[in-house]
């Protein structure tokens, strides 16, 4: 299944516009959508022709109004349990059109334990974060192993390499169908579904959400993205032929509603900053539920269109239950005047917040770092001390001076007019010792190969000569106390 308007693997060839309303689609509460399918088809000198279609799934976030067919159809199952018509037209040419009425609600599990929520929401931010959205490879179909080696990909190799980490980590996860709305335009879609504890839990790494918004309905729950909407069979004599064209799909939002998930606060850690340097800003997060989303941030421009305020680092996707501290650093362009800028911050999920900061000539500061561990094991404290501000992109701050708990490696920054960072490293103490001497194994047979040994003339003939001397000089030891054991008796 692939995430374009016109998907040749689920044959769409008309999609509408899903919304045109000012609120942010991640922000859909509930829908009632209005789904028509439509495919023609062409059976030649062929009977028992058997026309199968995927349609909109009923779930614990999923209802069926009404679904109704042009032509006769019986409701079947395939092998992972989703839903289908099948149909059998006597004619030999023809059209089938279906229509689904389908209420959606926001994917939203109550009472979801924090622990097993980040566990997931980690990934999908790894996801999110380390792949590049391209459509051109839209048309091609990539392993875990491929998409790790390109980086690059759609919602299949998002979600692809999504479930390959979560199975890896022994967890049920499965490749969600259908369609989503995007940029107005409902277009074919793809996410991920995790069981867990008896409960399933939706995550969209391309788009880094989490609840997965109503404006996702799904037409299958699959073990992988191969997938296509419908397909024909049929017992055809010779010279006959069998085919589907012309799939549409029609999506109508016939009713919507939104609901922000958090509040946030956003703002300045300078009242002013001066050009050619760094400033910082922060952004707080609230929400009663635990969520993933991605970050957004705008920028200053002067009065010929050119920056001099834009967001430099920040972290693109973050993930928590509760509340959240990030950090955005900004960079601070050259200009002939005193300006004072307005910048906004929001998430999909949330409303706009802004703050104000004035950016003004002058020498910036020097700013120094100093961490008195930069390898440490999991969980260490660090000290950290600085003249400046000093932060992790996420939750920690401090000033001047600091203790940081690290848990997993992390890059710490300090800024004062100028900017510099430090990584710290956490040590793997949990492998097994086996995996340690396998891991010992490969790395000396990686050293022998990469670094082999020269070779030279008479180098076996000594090492043979040297083997024959230490099995005389044993043969010896052996023979000694065996005279001596014979004196003895």
């Amino acid at each position: 299944m692939r995430c374009i308007i016109l998907s040749f693997m689920l044959g769409v060839f008309l999609l509408n516009f899903c919304i045109t309303f000012a609120q942010n689609p991640q922000s859909a509460v509930a829908t009632t959508l209005l789904v028509k399918q439509s495919l023609k088809y062409s059976a030649e000198n062929c009977k028992d022709v058997k026309i199968r279609v995927y349609v909109p799934q009923e779930d614990e976030f999923q209802k069926i109004i009404s679904l109704k067919a042009s032509e006769q159809f019986i409701k079947v199952r395939d092998a992972y349990g989703n839903t289908l018509l099948e149909f059998h037209p006597e004619k030999k040419k023809g059209e089938i059109k279906i229509k689904t009425v389908v209420r959606v609600f926001r994917r939203e599990v109550k009472a979801l334990d924090p622990y097993e929520f980040e566990e997931v929401a980690d990934i999908a931010k790894w996801v999110y974060e380390n792949l590049k959205y391209d459509e051109s490879f839209a048309n091609v179909v990539l392993s875990p192993e491929d998409i790790l080696r390109k980086k690059r990909g759609t919602c299949d190799e998002f979600s692809t390499l999504m479930i390959y980490f979560l199975r890896k980590k022994g967890m049920n996860a499965s490749y969600e169908i259908g369609y989503a709305c995007e940029e107005s335009t409902f277009r074919a879609h793809g996410w991920v579904r995790v069981s867990k504890n008896g409960k399933n839990i939706d995550f969209d790494p391309t788009w880094c959400e989490y609840p997965v918004d109503a404006l996702h309905v799904k037409l299958a729950s699959l073990p992988s993205a191969f997938f296509n909407e419908s397909e024909v069979r049929a017992k055809c004599y010779s010279g006959g032929k069998i085919s589907i064209s012309q799939q549409n799909v029609e999506i109508k939002v016939l009713n919507i509603s939104y609901s922000s998930l958090l509040e946030e606060n956003f703002r300045f850690m300078e009242e002013k900053a001066k050009y050619n340097f760094y400033t910082l800003a922060t952004l707080e997060l609230f929400s009663n539920s635990c969520v993933l989303t991605s970050t957004n941030f705008g920028k200053c421009v002067d009065e010929d269109g050119k920056s001099i305020l834009e967001p430099y680092i920040f972290p693109e996707c973050v993930y928590f239950c509760g509340k959240k501290r990030v950090f955005a650093i900004f960079k601070v362009y050259n200009a002939s005047y005193e300006a004072k800028c307005k910048i906004s911050a929001k998430t999909p999920i949330g409303e706009l917040t802004s703050g104000e900061i004035i950016l003004e000539k002058g020498d910036g500061e020097k700013v120094w770092l100093n961490v008195n561990k930069n390898v440490v094991n999991k969980c260490e404290t660090v000290l950290l001390t600085s003249n400046g501000h000093i932060f992790a992109l996420e939750d920690f701050y401090a000033f001047k001076k600091g203790y940081f708990r690290v848990c997993k490696n992390t890059t710490i920054y300090a800024l004062k007019d100028s900017l510099t960072e430090s990584k710290i490293i956490v040590k793997d103490f949990g492998k097994k010792m086996e995996e340690r001497k396998k891991e010992n194994a490969i790395f000396n047979n990686t050293l022998t190969k990469r670094f082999p040994q020269k070779e030279q003339k008479g180098t076996n003939k000594t090492e043979e000569t040297n083997g024959k001397k230490k099995k005389s000089l044993i043969d010896l030891i052996i023979e000694f106390f065996k005279s001596l054991l014979f004196f003895l008796i």
